[in-house]
């Protein structure tokens, strides 16, 4: 059996809100009216599926990702049930949200937890409004949870330096250990000197200097693959400086010996 229903719509001809009449199936409204929590649950885990790709694989796979989407789903239900009996705005007020968040943690727990107590206290007896914190991963592939300010998109559109603070494990430069990306070397398009010479020696090199993309700076040949390859560049970093200056004063002596057996 049919029942008779109401929804408000657009009129394109009379430019106004109207009501219009229209039939649903019985089965269908009393659905919509009375289906409990699970439905609502499967819904909200459907949207983003975990086990979509490990079918007709290992069977404790699905048990295991089933189970972590009904723990996504459930903890994103409840943070928001939270959120609104302690008057707070959510930070995260989509699921999508939330769980990349949560993705973030999971990735890089120091830089999110670094992240968080950076982020300005709210003034008490006020509502709290976290809708103006962003979580940013600079040089992550993946884009900033909210928007960020002026300021903050001028500092991630400049070049990271080599510093101790960049090399470290959650510094800007940390994606510089991540094989995953593309740090195929290219030409540099402007005469400057490599980073890594200049940060542990104060030595200016600038032949022959090629660019990272992915981490953008600027390196020289020899400097490239340590670069990308050693995790604790800072501890290295007396003995690098020792090792770039003896190689420095090696390559002038030997052009000075060089000009001597020329001019004899």
């Amino acid at each position: 059996m049919d029942s008779e229903r109401e929804k408000n719509v657009y009129n394109v001809d009379t430019d106004e809100i109207e009501t219009m009449e229209f039939l649903r199936l019985n089965q269908i409204n009393k659905y919509n009216m009375e289906m409990g929590g699970v439905d609502i649950a499967d819904q909200l885990r459907g949207v983003y599926r975990l086990d979509r790709w490990v079918r007709n694989r290992k069977w404790w796979w699905s048990l295991l990702f089933w189970s972590t989407g009904v723990l996504l789903t459930n903890a994103y239900k409840l943070y928001l049930r939270l959120c609104e009996e302690d008057d707070v705005v959510p930070r995260y007020k989509e699921q999508y949200q939330f769980r990349k968040a949560i993705a973030e943690y999971w990735i890089n727990p120091d830089l999110v937890e670094k992240e968080a107590r950076k982020a300005p206290e709210a003034p008490r007896g006020k509502k709290r409004d976290f809708g103006s914190i962003s979580l940013k991963s600079v040089g992550s592939p993946l884009s900033p949870i909210t928007g960020a300010s002026p300021s903050s998109c001028a500092e991630l559109n400049r070049s990271p330096q080599i510093t101790d603070s960049s090399l470290d494990e959650c510094g800007s430069l940390r994606i510089r250990l991540d094989t995953s990306q593309d740090h195929l070397c290219e030409r540099a398009s402007k005469k400057t000197r490599c980073g890594l010479h200049w940060w542990a020696a104060n030595i200016r090199k600038e032949s022959p200097i090629v660019r990272c993309p992915t981490c953008d700076v600027h390196l020289c040949v020899d400097c490239y693959g340590m670069f990308h390859r050693t995790p604790k560049l800072v501890r290295l970093k007396t003995k690098l400086a020792i090792d770039l200056k003896k190689e420095l004063s090696n390559s002038r002596s030997g052009g000075n010996s060089r000009g001597t057996s020329r001019q004899l």
